[in-house]
């Protein structure tokens, strides 16, 4: 048998993550979110995660882009997936019903005024900046 090769790679995961806790649907909290001004979220198509072990995971998302950024509106809860997941994206923080994904070009990005903002819309309960390195199944966020 000849010498296996393993890649490594170094993953950067440049992006900001929020944490949503909303008792509402994804449309409803994507409509609020949009009514705020703050995004232009639009229904896309759900993303679908196939693993080698046949396994897979779909996830709903909303999106906003511009030439400046790309944020995304994720639910926590998996439209379909299976047990090993325990149904959800992020497992370990089942305390989140959505997750708020922000990419941007952007160099110097505040997002304090931005999290002010999105604290005032009055259907989402609790809203917190997470830190991606602390989530150990942080590759469901890359797609």
């Amino acid at each position: 048998m000849g010498k296996k090769t393993k890649l490594i790679a170094e993953i950067t995961y440049d992006f900001h993550l929020l944490g949503i806790v909303s008792p509402i649907k994804e449309h409803q909290l994507a409509w609020n979110l949009n009514r705020s001004g703050l995004f232009c979220l639009e229904k896309r198509k759900d993303i679908v995660i196939k693993f080698k072990d046949l396994s897979m995971m779909v996830i709903s998302n909303f999106v906003c882009e511009s030439e400046m950024h790309h944020h995304t509106l994720l639910r926590n809860r998996l439209v379909a997936g299976n047990v090993k997941t325990g149904q959800l994206l992020l497992p370990e923080l089942q305390q989140f019903d959505f997750f708020l994904k922000l990419m941007t070009d952007v160099d110097e990005f505040d997002l304090d005024p931005l999290i002010s903002s999105l604290k005032q819309i009055p259907v989402i309960d609790y809203l917190v900046k997470l830190d991606i390195e602390k989530i150990k199944q942080k590759e469901n966020l890359l797609y």
